[in-house]
């Protein structure tokens, strides 16, 4: 066989090699199997070496065969050293093999051969091959293969974690119950019952090993939550699984006098013959085990077990097996533990846990808050549908949801009789002919319910046309309380409106039908209030996508966020994609985008053509002139130490002196705001800091005359035009911008996540030199009902603005008396990555896409978020060890968003091209904020009062 392999080696004849090889098997004794191994090795055949190999592995053992098992597994490891190909082939025997008594030896030397290798997914199998083999975790040996398994799944993905953490779950529900001595002396009582004591403290121990060794476990899982309170849970129960595995073990020493013969009534110990001292004294054992390790572990399992083993030797005597005696000692042992129980055991705590933060994918509220939309359903009219079935369709369409009687609807199937009306001429006919044609809903003002009856009938039809396939049944007695009752309105009128009906609807129209229902409930003058409300509705379900969740539009406590974060965190384009726009906010990447403060909410009233209504709020001329007379003082005082420095150095005279423009310091900002007022011919007037000829130039004055500006438009796109010639920070310009003036923008518009009374707030900064706007930012701070902190993903770690705001003091008293909601942290732009670096950075495959590397980096974000914000805090205030903790109870959420992604999947977005990163919505963490969003306000409109303005006020005593 030797000479036959080498020759195919040597002649690189495949046929040959291949020949050899069948006969090596087909021939080969188990005592030359390593030998052939080893050849095929050194002809450059490994597959072939590590067939042979396993061979020689399955063979260990046989007396024929005299193979070492250290030479066999070594050489196994040889093998492994070659391929990774090779190794998951010996991998995959392994598991067949799993009951080899040389198994566990093979498993550790591999393991030991993976640590250092560059495949986590290797190791993480092998481990959890360890941890099978295992069975149980009563020993520190298994407890670390439980540890290590941990670790190694944690570098591959959830699903290796999952797996792990399930056999671990096995693993603990596998009691080994520590066995007592065979032969027991049951003349020597105190002897049986100081052993039981012994053996149920060393229980005990083991209890107190496996649970401190689950929790430690936990501990490594900070971003897999459901995981670590799995075995929190496991660790938790242990001590009652120990308990009914002991009683299992007392019910069947007892079990086992079914056996016994004996039918003497031994009147004393002394007397017992062999055959009842040899069921006895297991008994006691059993019983004296049970009850101390109950009495250690609560009084309501000591309890328990009491009452099970009185339970036994009632049972057994009536049976006339357990004899009188015996069951006197056992009571004794009864009242023996009792009086003196063993002391109590008291479970380790579950401390260093970070908590990861909040799992925001899942969040349930009130349906009576949220929610009010339910899909309409129909069946479509097919175009080949006959006269007959047109008819029919037609009649039971118009009598769905009772919107028309049964006369009518009789009436409009007798007419598709009469005119031959079938599929494919009803789907050619518009709105117009079809009221012509079933002479119904011809006048708006005269019967209502008929013309939203061919509305709806049209639409139906025309479903394509008019894409409207996700019609929505509106629940109109949420909305009556909230702003319908003043109107006094029959609801009958409203019910056979749907979303549909109401996008479909131009302003002529709600004006109509606002008139006709103020008309029926006797009050005319609400016509007006009337139609501002139903066209803000018909505007922000028009606006609306699928995913959004309407909800209650107005509240009499708004629910206020604001927004900080440093200059290019995104914080615009985050609120852009929140509310469902491309844009309207002013967005620049070159430049700061926000420079006065936004405020967004919906648009509760919209006349005609103001589906976007926004505020520019001015300073007045005083305050500006206020802040005027501190810049040019800034750039004077900057201007003439320069000079004296100059002077003092013997500078000459054609030197440049406006050296002391240096960015970044006071004067060099009041000299940028300077230029973008009045433009650069007053430059010679803002580098001299002249406050007597620049306070006194007339396009401010006329500017800051005005107090407020309403602008107001049909669509973002015409809005966002308007705002940015007032807030954007454009670039210098002869004429001068605006921005510097304004002191606040207010923004209202048809947005369905700001429904229910939700202010989003946008920031310039907690340190505005303006002191008029400044004062304004304290003021939203005070009254501020949630904090988003934002920041870049790339520096959200290390940010230095939110960490001088989050001290140790506003985390523990957060953690103390907060509300969950108060306090957000948002990581933006998780699109913007370079997959080599997160790659080596995170150790990650070679092979993991942009998509996993951002995941990747994402979960890592949040645990170090985390793990900071509770760095310093006591394991008391951390939510895992919190006692009976609310839905609404503090803890730290962390998103990591992608804006500019989720806007490009939802469509919003349609001329940037295709999505960087992700590919759903869902994974760009958006549609989670949003629903946050809704989760918290809807809390808060439960106990606003119990809400406050804690976080808001934290965070301004920190500026201060």
């Amino acid at each position: 066989i030797f000479l036959l392999l080498t020759l195919a080696n040597q002649t690189k004849d495949a046929a040959l090699m291949k020949r050899a090889l069948t006969v090596s098997e087909k021939h080969c004794t188990p005592k030359y199997l390593l030998s052939i191994g080893k050849h095929c090795l050194k002809v450059n055949n490994p597959l072939a070496a590590a067939k042979f190999a396993q061979r020689a592995y399955e063979a260990i053992g046989q007396p024929s065969a005299g193979l070492e098992a250290s030479a066999v597994i070594n050489f196994m490891i040889t093998l492994a050293d070659d391929s990774n190909d090779i190794l998951t082939k010996l991998m995959g025997n392994l598991k067949v093999s799993a009951g080899s008594r040389h198994h566990g030896l093979l498993v550790t030397k591999l393991v030991q051969h993976l640590e250092h290798s560059n495949d986590p997914s290797l190791l993480s199998d092998l481990r959890l091959l360890q941890l099978q083999t295992a069975k149980t975790l009563d020993t520190e040996e298994n407890l670390n293969l439980m540890r290590y398994a941990v670790s190694a799944a944690i570098k591959v993905n959830h699903a290796a974690v999952t797996k792990v953490v399930s056999q671990i779950s096995v693993c603990a529900s596998t009691i080994s119950i520590i066995p007592t001595h065979a032969q027991c002396n049951i003349y020597q009582m105190n002897r049986c019952f100081e052993e039981g004591k012994t053996l149920a403290n060393d229980e005990i121990k083991k209890v107190q090993l496996i649970q401190e060794g689950l929790l430690k476990v936990a501990e490594l899982l900070v971003n897999y939550r459901d995981e670590a309170i799995k075995l929190i849970s496991e660790a938790d129960k242990y001590p009652s699984t120990l308990i009914g595995a002991l009683l299992r073990r007392m019910r069947s020493s007892f079990e086992k006098m079914d056996t016994l013969s004996c039918r003497v009534n031994h009147g004393q110990l002394r007397t017992f013959c062999h055959r009842c001292r040899d069921m006895a004294g297991p008994i006691y054992i059993a019983a004296a085990v049970a009850l101390y390790v109950s009495s250690a572990i609560s009084k309501e399992h000591a309890v328990n077990t009491d009452k099970i083993l009185k339970g036994h030797i009632d049972v057994w005597q009536r049976k006339k097996k357990l004899k009188s005696p015996s069951a006197h000692m056992l009571h004794y042992i009864c009242n023996l533990v009792s009086c003196s129980p063993l002391t109590r055991y008291i479970a380790p705590q579950f401390i260093g846990f970070i908590q990861h933060p909040v799992i925001v994918t899942k969040w349930d509220y009130d349906a009576k808050v949220a929610g009010q939309l339910s899909s309409v359903t129909f069946n479509m009219l097919p175009r080949s549908a006959s006269v007959t079935e047109a008819g029919a369709w037609v009649c039971n369409y118009l009598r769905k949801d009772a919107i028309l009687d049964g006369v009518k609807c009789d009436k409009a199937a007798a007419v598709c009789d009469d005119e031959a009306l079938d599929g494919a001429v009803l789907l050619s006919m518009n709105e117009e002919d079809l009221r012509q044609v079933f002479e119904l809903g011809l006048d708006l003002t005269v019967d209502l319910q008929e013309w939203f009856a061919v509305r709806s009938l049209s639409l139906a039809i025309n479903e394509k046309r008019h894409a409207l396939s996700n019609r929505q049944q509106i629940q109109w007695s949420c909305f009556y309380d909230c702003w319908l009752r003043e109107f006094s309105l029959d609801m009958t009128l409203l019910k056979p409106i749907d979303s549909g009906i109401i996008c479909s609807l131009v302003d002529t129209e709600v004006d109509t039908i606002c008139a006709f229902l103020a008309k029926k409930g006797g009050n005319m003058k609400a016509t007006e209030a009337l139609s501002t409300k139903l066209r803000a509705l018909r505007n922000v379900l028009r606006h609306a996508s699928t995913s959004d969740i309407i909800s209650i539009p107005e509240r009499c406590n708004p629910f206020t966020v604001v927004v900080v974060g440093g200059t290019g965190a995104g914080k615009s384009t985050m609120l852009n994609a929140l509310i469902g726009e491309a844009v309207l906010l002013p967005t620049n990447c070159m430049r700061a985008c926000t420079a006065t403060i936004i405020e967004l909410s919906y648009l509760v009233s919209a006349h005609a053509g103001e589906a976007y209504v926004a505020r520019v709020e001015y300073f007045t001329i005083e305050e500006w002139v206020t802040e005027l007379r501190l810049m040019c003082a800034t750039i004077s005082a900057a201007r003439n130490e320069f000079q004296l420095q100059q002077a003092y150095v013997g500078t000459d005279a054609d030197a440049d002196l406006t050296g002391w423009l240096v960015d970044g310091t006071p004067s060099s900002d009041a000299v940028i705001k300077l230029r973008s007022v009045f433009g650069h011919a007053s430059e010679e007037n803002i580098i001299a800091g002249d406050f007597d000829v620049l306070q006194g130039d007339q396009r401010v004055k006329e500017i800051l005359s005005k107090t407020t500006v309403q602008l107001a438009a049909n669509s973002a796109q015409e809005l966002s035009m308007k705002l940015g010639t007032e807030i954007d920070s454009g670039n210098d310009t002869s004429d001068g911008a605006r921005w510097p003036l304004i002191k606040r923008v207010t923004v209202e518009g048809p947005w369905a996540t700001l429904m229910g009374g939700i202010r989003l707030v946008d920031t310039p900064g907690l340190h505005d030199d303006n002191s008029a706007r400044a004062n304004v930012v304290r003021s939203y701070l005070r009254k501020a009902n949630s904090i988003f902190l934002v920041s870049n993903i790339k520096r959200a770690v290390n940010d230095k603005v939110t960490k001088d705001l989050m001290t140790l003091e506003l985390r523990k008293t957060l953690l103390t008396m907060g509300k969950l909601g108060q306090l957000v942290f948002v990581a933006t732009q998780t699109d913007e990555l370079i997959p080599s670096e997160i790659r080596n950075n995170l150790h990650l495959k070679e092979s993991s896409s942009p998509t996993e590397c951002a995941a990747a980096r994402n979960i890592f974000t949040k645990a170090k978020l985390a793990d900071d914000f509770y760095l310093g805090v006591e394991s008391r205030l951390r939510p895992i060890n919190r006692n009976k903790a609310s839905n609404a109870s503090f803890e730290f959420p962390v998103f990591t968003v992608s804006s500019v992604d989720f806007q490009k999947l939802s469509g919003i977005r349609t001329n940037d091209g295709a999505p960087k990163t992700f590919k759903s919505e869902q994974a760009t963490e958006i549609p989670a904020l949003r629903n946050f969003l809704k989760a918290v306000s809807a809390q808060h409109a439960q106990d606003p009062s119990s809400w406050g303005n804690l976080s808001g006020q934290l965070i301004l005593n920190v500026v201060e």
